[in-house]
């Protein structure tokens, strides 16, 4: 008998051993392939960033005042939901990495019984047009109560997924005293570039005091009402003298990312090596400052962006208890 598992694949299967449906098989395949690809990203040997190499070196201020345990930085982490995700995003991020952080809150209009939700109460109904105001609620609300609290204040959407011990490996060489904002920054619309938000961005404590006090009433720092939130809070960051901060591994890769770059390795075909300009800059290749092209993602990868619940789960699984024998 043969199981025909593709139009390129048989397997004969022979009456000794019990039938394997194709679905199983596949999922096991994948399982797999995604444990092996995740048990490299999170052998911590392979992810501190090279203190050695000047080309990707964090700056020098920064590297003078590292912080002296990266497992006890204090991180507060604000994921950016609304009550019609709550079940269908939200929660699968507190089942999985959110509550890997000193602390997650869940910023939205309305309660829920099983999030730690932040309530806006004075921003109404919660429309996308409204962002930039979410946020600048949120921080205002943030920094009154637990700015003292943490270290790091990290900003993400709902539909992100993090390696939270790889966040604090990028935060290793930083300091909170630093006002300085680190993340996938887009050199784009503004000299500084802005950081995206469906990647994440970390805000220190120093930048968060900044910001709130004097960003905020800052003549640059606009005021209306407006839905690409990442791009104003950039705009009044730079405009309080904010350093913009972009994390690369030792290998000068970006750790966090504003794609899902996970689901393009189960695609029927091969990346092509000689690289469409659309793989380029949305799936396989990354174009870098000094004009090199880099494949593939960080082995020290923090942040994966358009996430869907079933794949969360299996990230959190092959990433932290699944383990093969032997290796």
């Amino acid at each position: 008998m043969v199981l025909k598992l593709s139009s390129r694949l048989s397997v004969p299967i022979s009456h000794h051993f019990p039938r394997v449906s194709p679905r199983r098989f596949t999922f096991f395949i994948l399982g797999l392939f995604v444990g092996l690809l995740f048990w490299n990203i999170l052998d911590r040997k392979e992810l501190l960033i090279n203190r050695t190499c000047s080309k990707h070196a964090v700056s020098p201020s920064v590297q003078s005042k590292k912080h002296s345990d990266v497992s006890k930085s204090r991180i507060l982490c604000m994921v950016n939901t609304h009550a019609k995700n709550y079940e269908s995003k939200a929660v699968h991020v507190h089942n999985t990495w959110g509550r890997k952080c000193s602390k997650v809150i869940y910023t939205s209009g309305k309660k829920h019984r099983k999030l730690p939700i932040l309530p806006i109460r004075a921003l109404g109904r919660e429309r996308r047009e409204k962002l930039w105001r979410k946020l600048r609620l949120v921080l205002w609300i943030v920094h009154k109560n637990w700015l003292d609290s943490f270290d790091y204040f990290y900003r993400c959407d709902d539909d992100t997924y993090t390696m939270v011990e790889n966040l604090r490996v990028v935060l290793e060489e930083s300091s909170p005293t630093d006002a300085f904002i680190m993340g996938y920054r887009w050199n784009l619309s503004i000299p500084s570039g802005y950081f995206s938000g469906g990647a994440g961005y970390i805000i220190s404590q120093s930048a968060l005091r900044t910001i709130v006090e004097r960003g905020f009433s800052h003549p640059k720092c606009p005021c209306d009402d407006y839905y690409a939130d990442d791009y104003y809070i950039s705009i009044c960051a730079n405009a309080v003298g904010i350093h913009f901060r972009e994390a690369l591994d030792r290998d000068g890769r970006r750790p966090l990312f504003y794609w899902n770059n996970i689901k393009y390795y189960f695609t029927e075909y091969p990346p092509d090596l000689n690289g469409t300009e659309n793989e380029r800059s949305h799936i396989f290749w990354e174009q870098y400052d000094d004009g090199e092209t880099k494949f593939g993602p960080s082995r020290g990868h923090v942040s994966f962006h358009y996430m869907d619940a079933p794949m969360m789960y299996i990230v959190e699984f092959t990433s932290y208890y699944l383990r093969p024998a032997g290796l």
